[in-house]
Parts: C-alpha cells; structure tokens; sequence
C-alpha cells in the first residue's frame, strides 16, 4: 500500500511541476489512470490548478496514442473545459465510446449536450448514469441545474426551444421535459420500498423485535414521547405517526448484532435485499439504501421545485433533492434540517419527515455532532489523530461564528464519517433539539424581578389627585397622555444599544442625547379607576405601597396576568422575530443601509460594510448575511435581504 501511495504522489509531481516535459506529465495522467478514464470533477480541478497552457500540451501529448480511451477523454476534458469547444469535445468523447463504452464518458457527454442547448438529452444521460452511480455528487448538482431550465421553460414555454431546432418549445421539447421532470417529482418507488422493507421486517419476529429495540432507544434518549410511539397510526398511514416512522426507517439500515458473529452484524435492508423472494428492482434500491443513505444536519440553500439544493452541514457535500410540497412548505433559505436522503433510481429523496431547526440552533447540533465526532477520534487515533484535529478545529470556527459549509473544504474521511456518526447518534441529536427549546432562559426585567405581565385594574377616591402626587415624585412622567413610571438609568453600553436598535429600524436617534431611564410601568386615569401595566408581581406591589404613602390608598378590583415563560415554551419552533415591514422602497433600503453601517459583535466590533472588505471575516460576514435572510423568511419579503448583499458590493 505504501509503495502505490508513492508511485500515484511521484505521478502527481510530475503532473503539477511545469519543469517536467508534456510528454512525462501525459504519461503519468496513463499510468494514474490505467483502467479507464477519471471522474470529471477530478480533471476539471486538475486541469484548473496547472493551467491553460500546460493542459493544453498535456493534451496533444496524450494524443500521440490516439487509441487511448483516456488520452482521448483527457483531450475532450481539455477542449471543453479550456478551449470552449464542445463540439471538439464531443467528436473526442465519441471516438472514446467506439473503443470502450467506458462509464465516465456519459457524464461527459450529458455536459456537453447541455452546454450545446440540449438539455433534454442531458438530464436523460445523468439519469441513465446516476441510477447506478448515485455518489457521483458533481453530475447530480448539474442535472438539478438543468431540471430547473426545463421547469423554468414549463412555465414560461413561449420561447425558442434552447436545442437549436429552430421551433418553440412547445413545438419541440416540452412533452419530453415535462416527462423529466415528472419522473424527478415521483416519490411512487420510494413509498413501495419503504411499504415493502418495512412489511418484509415486521412479519419476522427477530427483525421486528430489533425495530422496537430501536424505538426503545428514541424513547430512551427523549427523542420520541412514549405517546408518539402510536403503531396503529404507523401501520394506518396517521400523518401523525410520521416522527415513528422516521425511527423504523432507521432501524431498517441499522446493523442488528449478530450473536453468532464476530463482526458488526447486517441491516434488515441487507436481509431484505438478499431475500430471493424480493423482486429485483425492489432489491436494488434497498442496496442503494443500505449503502448510500445520507443522515445528518442539513443546511438549505436553494428551496425549489423541482428539487432543492442543501448541503449537509459538517462535511460539506452538496446533493439536488427532491423533497415532496408538505415538506417544502415553510422551508427557508438556510434553514436547518435534522434527517436523512436516499438515492432511490439515481434521485436523492427525503425521509419521512425532518426536524426543521433555526441557523442559531443548527451551529449548537452540529456542536454536539462534533463532540462525538472527536470522542471517535480519540479511541481510534488518539489526540493527534485527523478527526480530532479536524472537529476540534471546526467546532471553534463554528463557535467564532466563522463556519459555513463548504464543498470540498473538508478532509474526504468527513464526508462517510459525519453521514454515519449522525445515524448512529441521530436520536441523541433529535433529543438534544428538543431540550434546547424546553429550556428557557432566565426572564427577568431590569430590577432582577421574574417577569409576569400583568395589567391591573385600580380604585382610588381621587384619581385625579393622586396623579398629580405621582407626577410631583422624579420617577414618573407624562407620557401619552398617561403617565410613565421610570426606572434606572441605562448604562453607556445599553444606551448605545437602544440606539442601534432605533436606527436598524429606521429612525435617528440624537448621538448626543444622554442615556435615558428604562420603563416600570405605565398608569392611565380615568373617573374613579386606573389602569396600570407592569411587568413583575413585585412592581405591581411596590407601586401600592408607593400610593398609600403618598396618601393615596388603591384596591385592586381586577387584574390579568400573562405567563410569558409559559407562553415562551408553547413556542418551541423558536422561529426568529419577524423583520420588519415598510411602506416603501425608499424605507426598506435606509434600513438595510443601517444594517451594513451598525456594528456587529460576530465581526469582531465591524460594521458589514467594513468586514465586506476584509477577506478574513468573509465566512463570519456570510453566517450573518443567512441568519438576516433567514429571518425574512420564505417567499417575496419587504426586507429584501438580497438588497443587503448589493448595498455591501457582494453581488
């Protein structure tokens, strides 16, 4: 293993190193590759790092065996990629395919024909291609790009057709397209495979023992309530079941240990699948299952239809799925989703539900994942192991607010690993979701008092006097036409953040006003009553006591309190405060220029402004630019969150 290690890294240097001669450079290209040609993603990057002009030579050195599938397929790589040739590339692809049918040349040709307008053809080659190469994330991430064309010219189809044929696109490609896309949406094979495993394990004691082991386990970790582990409901399609069914469906891919085996133990799908009474095309989706379902935390990039990119949070890696309408429904840009995708006839699909979660609450889930990831990397490596110093190394850009998913950033170990540490501890990952949004913070107001709100009813003999006692002591006021009740004096920190708050919604406070004093409460008098708002039992109190003092003795005849801790917690989605609404063009953008010019404690004390122009807080700026576009939510919004990277000079 060490000697071939070496001989692929002696290869590579003669490739990269613009001293050594074309001719060498080509041959090392052969010998890298000696039973057929790479994957494009690896020739594009390649191709990219050396260079135009050593490409091009490595090219027609290549050449001089013009019987070489991989010579040939270099060439098309270099007269695509470089020379923006496609017909050139095409012609090299088509003597490739005549000497050996090779299966990365279809992934080549699907590119071609979509840069050449024929975006039919291409996603028709992807699909052939990736029913049996579901992994090959590059050409599923190009497919999506032309299945929104063609969903896009389904909608608007009074255009040319982009194939070149010369007719609408009505006249032409339309009723093939609309089959594309159709097959995409078609969840059918999806649902027979899951009705079927789930069938195939339940009427086997053992298996289904395991299921229930599994759920126990959910149950256990405070994942699912016990009242949500209803089986009739499963067994009967209950919607509300969902949450279970996700369970089973991770038990159908979780080893079962085997007592009779020294090793791990096999699937249900496995058993599933190696069963000769499973029809075929069954069988070879549940292998695809087994093999190559992806759990994780999940970040949303591009909600669409027909499918929608997201990349999963840790390792980076970015897959065009298709989630079905219930799903997408309420599904925001960078938004979070805890669950799984399964390549099912080459078209990655969602499970049965997902956990739905906040950027905020994102970056802590994938905190945890991390802690387990380095607690794996301790027993296998030990402290100096590339998993530990990987996830000790993301967790602190993550908590530096610095962390954004990056496709190929990641160490390639990360991308397998991160998919079957979040399986293995997806119900501890669901459980700690939701004890993060049952725990509430402490709610307490400015005199350290737990807060209650309470509006109160008051008699007094003479209102009329004892307002105007009030108004004689230094903590009240006349406010609207009520009168305010003060409380200390803001500290220079907290006045300057009233401050900002004012300006990001759009006013302009004086930059030389003193700091004011915080609000107790508020007192409107009418004839023989008075009605106050307070925020604490202990104010409500404190103001009796203060009337009676002043001579001024109060009874309360009525009062209603609201529970804000207890209103906090029946909100457990912790759906970010909505922003705000406009009347206009002109004040919607003075808000957003607010927003670029107010400093920001995740930029280290900058302004967005001032951090757009600094390469080293370009992650810290982006993970703040997703949190203020999340918030804005999905759909048309008057906040326009794009209009934000314009004023900042990012788009």
């Amino acid at each position: 293993m060490a000697a071939i290690r070496q001989a692929v890294t002696a290869d590579l240097d003669l490739i990269y190193n613009p001293e050594v001669p074309a001719e060498l450079a080509a041959a090392a290209f052969g010998r890298l590759f000696p039973d057929g040609p790479p994957d494009f993603a690896f020739t594009e990057r390649l191709l990219t790092e050396v260079g135009q002009a050593r490409a091009e030579a490595m090219s027609q050195a290549a050449l001089t065996d013009p019987d070489s599938p991989v010579a040939l397929t270099l060439a098309a790589d270099v007269a695509f990629l470089i020379g923006r040739d496609p017909d050139g590339a095409r012609e090299f692809l088509e003597r490739a395919r005549s000497l050996d049918d090779a299966p990365g040349l279809q992934p080549r040709l699907a590119r071609v024909d979509a840069d050449q307008g024929q975006l039919v053809q291409a996603v028709v080659r992807a699909d052939g291609y990736l029913v049996g190469h579901p992994q090959d994330h590059a050409l599923d991430l190009a497919r999506g790009l032309w299945l929104a064309r063609l969903g896009e010219l389904d909608r608007n189809s009074a255009r040319a057709c982009p194939c070149g044929s010369g007719r609408s696109y009505p006249e032409c490609c339309q009723a093939a397209g609309a089959t594309l896309l159709a097959r995409f949406r078609d969840r059918q094979a999806t649902y027979e495979l899951r009705e079927a495993a789930l069938a195939y394990a339940t009427h086997r004691p053992a298996f289904m023992d395991a299921i229930m082991a599994s759920v126990d386990e959910w149950v256990e970790e405070g994942a699912l309530g016990q009242e949500e582990v209803d089986w009739k409901g499963l067994a009967e399609g209950d919607p509300a079941a969902q949450v279970l069914r996700l369970a089973v469906e991770r038990a159908l891919a979780t080893p079962i240990p085997d007592d009779d085996d020294d090793d791990e133990g096999h699937p249900i799908l496995q058993a599933f699948v190696e069963d000769r009474a499973t029809p075929p095309d069954l069988a070879r989706r549940a292998q695809d299952w087994a093999d190559h379902a992806l759990w994780g935390i999940w970040q949303v990039e591009e909600p669409g239809d027909p499918g929608t990119l997201i990349s999963n949070y840790l390792s980076g890696i970015q897959i065009y799925a298709e989630i079905p309408a219930e799903q997408r429904e309420g599904l925001r840009r960078w938004g979070i989703l805890l669950g799984y995708f399964v390549p099912v006839d080459g078209v990655w699909r969602s499970g049965s539900v997902f956990y739905e979660a906040t950027p905020a609450e994102g970056r802590l889930l994938a905190q945890f994942q991390l802690a387990f990831l380095r607690h794996v990397g301790l027993r296998q490596e030990g402290k100096k192991g590339p998993i530990v110093s990987w996830a000790e190394a993301a967790s602190q850009a993550i908590e530096e607010l610095a962390w954004v998913p990056d496709p190929g950033a990641s160490p390639l170990f990360v991308s397998g690993l991160a998919s079957s540490v979040a399986a293995v501890m997806f119900p501890a990952l669901v459980s700690h979701l939701r004890r993060g949004r049952e725990a509430l913070p402490h709610m307490s107001n400015t005199d350290g008092d737990p807060i209650e709100w309470i509006e109160a009813r008051l008699h007094l003999t003479d209102p009329k006097a004892a307002r105007k006692a009030l108004l004689r002591h230094p903590d009240f006021e006349v406010r609207d036409g009520g009168v305010g009740w003060l409380g200390r004096t803001m500290s220079a920190a907290e006045h300057a953040q009233a401050q900002a708050q004012l300006r990001s919604q759009g006013m302009e406070p004086d930059p030389d006003a003193p700091p004011g004093r915080y609000s107790r409460g508020t007192l409107d008098f009418g004839t023989t009553e008075v009605s106050v708002t307070v925020n604490s039992r202990r104010r409500l109190q404190a103001l009796l006591e203060l009337l009676s003092d002043l001579g001024h003795p109060a009874q309360v005849v009525a009062e209603t309190v609201t529970d804000v801790t207890e209103e906090l917690r029946q909100r457990r989605r912790w759906m970010p405060t909505p922003a705000p609404t406009f009347p206009g063009p002109e004040a919607r953008h003075a808000w957003l220029s607010n927003l670029a010019d107010e400093p920001h404690p995740g930029l280290g004390g900058l302004t967005p402004r001032l951090a757009a122009q600094r390469e080293e807080y370009q992650d810290r700026l982006e993970v703040l630019l997703q949190e203020i576009e999340y918030q804005a939510g999905p759909g048309p919004s008057d906040t326009d969150p794009t209009g934000l990277r314009q004023i900042l000079g990012l788009l």
